[in-house]
């Protein structure tokens, strides 16, 4: 998601960002189940391609009521205002326009609980400091190494499943070829095999 919108509608994705997150905290769901579900739900991919109008205009009541439709039976007398999550939020969405990257391998290379871990070395530093940290880890690291790890998954195996041959998936997962120049049907092979969507092996 490119930043190609005014400070104010923004500032206003992001408030409606960190909304979700803490309702759904506030809810009981596991921070691994909030990623997948704001991962896969369609106003994040709307925002992800370009359209903020479901974050912009849509009430926020329904927007959480969409994401997390099974919530509608559960009952939090408050939710408060997270200082946590609002920074997490920003943070987010800064490294996203930044390095122009999918919410889901995002969420890979830095997920929330590890953000909330970072927190308090991290809150006064200028984000440059998190982009450097992203971009250690993209360089260890790249998408497909990335999730073959977080799925517990051998390169043998994924060889097997999408009847790619062994020896090019470790030139992608190496880095000797660039993830970008795979071919569309192996990209949805891969992704379909771990997974995850196909823009999340892309950076």
């Amino acid at each position: 998601m490119k930043k190609i919108i005014s400070d104010h509608d923004y500032e206003i994705i992001n408030l409606n960002f960190e909304y979700l997150l803490t309702k759904a905290e506030a809810f009981g769901y596991p921070l691994s189940v909030i990623e997948k579900r704001l991962s896969y739900s369609s106003p994040i991919s709307e925002l992800e391609n370009g359209n903020n109008n479901p974050f912009l205009y849509t009430n926020i009541k329904d927007l959480f009521d969409e994401i997390f439709s099974d919530s509608k039976n559960i009952v939090v007398d408050h939710i408060e205002f997270n200082w946590v999550n609002k920074w997490i939020t920003q943070v987010y969405f800064f490294l996203i326009d930044k390095f122009n990257i999918s919410f889901e391998l995002l969420f890979g290379y830095l997920p929330i609980k590890k953000m909330k871990d970072m927190f308090k070395l991290y809150h006064e530093m200028d984000n440059s400091a998190l982009a450097s940290y992203l971009k250690s880890e993209i360089n260890r690291k790249n998408p497909l190494k990335l999730f073959l790890s977080l799925k517990n998954m051998s390169l043998k195996t994924l060889s097997e499943i999408t009847e790619i041959s062994l020896s090019t998936l470790s030139s992608y997962s190496q880095g000797k070829r660039s993830l970008k120049s795979m071919s569309f049907e192996n990209g949805i092979k891969i992704s379909k095999a771990l997974n995850i969507k196909p823009t999340s092996l892309l950076i």
